[in-house]
């Protein structure tokens, strides 16, 4: 009998991965708005400037990487958002893990169940989440933050 090789799951931490998932990318100057029944997957914005975006609902991972003048204001994620290389912008991020790295002149309302893992990041401000829309409550129960702590100072 011959022994079945199983795949290696894909490693959502390595370099790339988010080229493979949904979202908005190479955007200048535009509007988006998507609603729960468009999301509860994981998500994208990348390598967009002067963009305002608002995810009603929740995503899995969130990817905000190489935006400029950018405001996206995202209902909660069950697992982790990850802000790379961003400058000049407002993000409002409800999540259990927040990664921020080479970050610029940005400013964040943030609900996190964990401390912000913050690197290589100058001239941010935070203060608490304010972001809601008709179905946030269900949202946050389905991405057990419901009755949380902030960690967010």
């Amino acid at each position: 009998m011959a022994i079945q090789q199983k795949e290696k799951p894909q490693e959502t931490h390595k370099e790339g991965y988010e080229k493979t998932i949904a979202g908005l990318d190479s955007l200048t100057g535009s509007t988006h708005t998507f609603e729960t029944t468009q999301l509860g997957m994981p998500f994208k914005v990348t390598n967009c400037s002067d963009l305002t975006v608002e995810l009603r609902g929740f995503t899995d991972i969130l990817f905000l990487k190489n935006l400029k003048n950018c405001s996206v204001k995202a209902g909660p994620t069950k697992s982790t958002v990850f802000v790379d290389h961003c400058e000049n912008c407002t993000f409002e991020i409800a999540c259990h893990q927040l990664r921020i790295h080479n970050t610029t002149a940005t400013k964040f309302g943030i609900f996190t169940t964990s401390k912000a893992i913050i690197e290589d990041t100058t001239g941010v401000q935070f203060r608490p989440y304010s972001f809601s829309y008709p179905s946030n409550e269900a949202d946050w129960q389905t991405c057990s933050l419901q009755g949380k702590e902030n960690l967010w100072r």
